[in-house]
């Protein structure tokens, strides 16, 4: 990917997410969010992260997705300094698992720490984001956090994460076409006649689900909690079903079958055996961003009574698909719920380590409310408000609205670049300073054409017109003391 003059900023972007090819969080919110909205809007941008082969790409991403992919990767170790050096650099991830250049002429001429936490701001991460000249953060909730960790406001600036509001549309028909499956689970993946139809049309139950990896953090145990309390009797047990896409993470101790944990649950919360409570089934395999997407079209509202949030991409997705959804009003996702796009749960306490919790009584009383207005007449309050859920996220939050918050700061940054970095080559150095106020030793103006030739420019091109001026520019200075 070369330079253009129309390029919005005259630099490279080098975009680093250090993880593999698949669907985790970090690489849904940059090689299928911050990278295709810059992309489309004629930034040169490289993808630096895990290498993503042929039948992965053209069997898991829409076109338009794999064709951006393969515009923008580069193999991080066939980058040369020379090319790192001149561009603007942005570390993706984890505060510390960021690069370090061990001199400032090998170091890219900025660098960017585009990172987050759930809770509060180790010391030790704080630590490394002191190799990054400024930090974006996803919320304002993560400035207040970052500051009170010793980070200098000054440095913090808020770029919020995109979601594909497009793919993630009630009605969209992905280009990828994927099997039926006729498992347990295969209500959710046989194709309707309308995909975006939702909520399922009755006798259907009613389905909340919820989506993350199974760790305290998210909450799972409330959520088996209230909804097992809250709906008891045999009718409404026939009448709803909570649906878990879920899986332990390597790092987590107990069993690795998750059914388990909620059968385990099941006798120390409600005193009964699982199967004699409101169903709950999990959904522990593996799912494309396609069957994700039906996932969240067969359902009636997402919910996820989490205790601390980076930003919260389900529920945001969810949102888009134009969801109800219940949330902990905390951490990430305070960025986009309001008490009209969702059903907020107001934080009960907080807890050590910068985390916070709602209570099960809130919980319970959201998933009714949830519940009910779906349910009462025509479900004409479920629908609105998750019409507002997914106005919001088209709004604020798509790629291309996310893409012009990245633009502006880029180009902020930009009003900074050196004159030998910029898109018109390398400037010679200008004269000593004198004492008055313009030097007067301007060189001719043939002598500078000259000295645009050797660095091969042609003279006629109006960026390298706008060059020489900047270079002239140079030769002004204000008086020295």
């Amino acid at each position: 990917m070369s330079l253009s003059t129309s390029s919005p900023v005259q630099f490279e972007v080098e975009w680093r997410v250090p993880v593999g090819c698949g669907f985790s969080g970090f690489f849904t919110e940059v090689a299928l969010g911050f990278v295709p909205g810059l992309h489309d809007k004629g930034v040169a941008v490289r993808l630096l992260t895990g290498k993503c082969d042929d039948v992965w790409l053209d069997g898991q991403l829409e076109a338009r997705d794999a064709a951006t992919y393969r515009a923008t990767w580069a193999d991080e170790n066939a980058r040369s300094a020379q090319q790192t050096h001149g561009a603007l650099v942005i570390e993706h991830g984890e505060p510390c698992s960021m690069r370090r250049w061990q001199s400032s002429s090998a170091r890219p001429w900025r660098v960017v720490a585009r990172t987050m936490t759930e809770s509060s701001l180790k010391a030790e991460q704080a630590a490394c984001l002191r190799h990054a000249d400024e930090i974006w953060v996803p919320t304002a909730w993560h400035v207040d956090t970052f500051v009170a960790a010793g980070i200098a406001r000054s440095l913090l600036h808020v770029v919020p994460e995109p979601v594909d509001v497009d793919f993630f549309h009630p009605n969209y028909i992905p280009s990828v076409v994927e099997e039926p499956s006729d498992g347990p689970l295969g209500w959710w993946k046989r194709p309707s006649a309308k995909v975006g139809d939702t909520p399922a049309p009755s006798p259907s139950p009613f389905v909340f689900l919820s989506s993350f990896k199974w760790e305290w953090r998210k909450g799972w145990d409330l959520l088996l909690e209230a909804y097992w309390c809250e709906f008891t009797s045999a009718r409404e047990r026939s009448a709803v079903k909570l649906v878990i896409k879920s899986y332990l993470p390597s790092w987590e101790p107990g069993p690795r079958d998750l059914n388990e944990w909620v059968s385990r649950h099941a006798l120390q919360v409600a005193r009964a055996p699982r199967d004699k409570l409101a169903p709950v089934e999990l959904l522990q395999e593996d799912v494309s961003r396609v069957a994700l997407r039906r996932l969240y079209a067969r359902s009636n509202c997402f919910v996820l009574p989490t205790r601390g949030e980076g930003w919260g991409l389900p529920i945001a997705e969810a949102m888009a698909m134009g969801l109800p959804v219940i949330a902990t009003n905390f951490s990430g996702p305070t960025a986009f719920l309001t008490a009209h796009n969702s059903h907020q749960l107001p934080v009960a306490r907080e807890l050590a380590g910068g985390f916070a919790e709602t209570t099960v009584a809130m919980l319970r009383q959201a998933m009714r409310r949830a519940y009910d207005e779906a349910t009462s007449g025509d479900g004409a309050a479920a629908k609105e408000r998750g019409a507002r859920a997914r106005a919001t996220m088209v709004e604020h939050f798509s790629r291309g609205a996310v893409a012009d918050v990245v633009l502006r700061r880029l180009k902020v940054l930009g009003a900074t670049l050196a004159p030998s970095r910029s898109l018109y080559g390398e400037l010679p150095p200008p004269p000593p300073r004198r004492s008055s106020a313009v030097s007067s030793a301007v060189p001719p103006a043939d002598e500078l054409r000259r000295k645009r030739r050797l660095h091969g420019h042609a003279w006629g091109s109006s960026h390298t017109r706008k060059g020489l001026r900047r270079y002239e520019a140079l030769y002004v200075y204000p008086v020295v003391a």
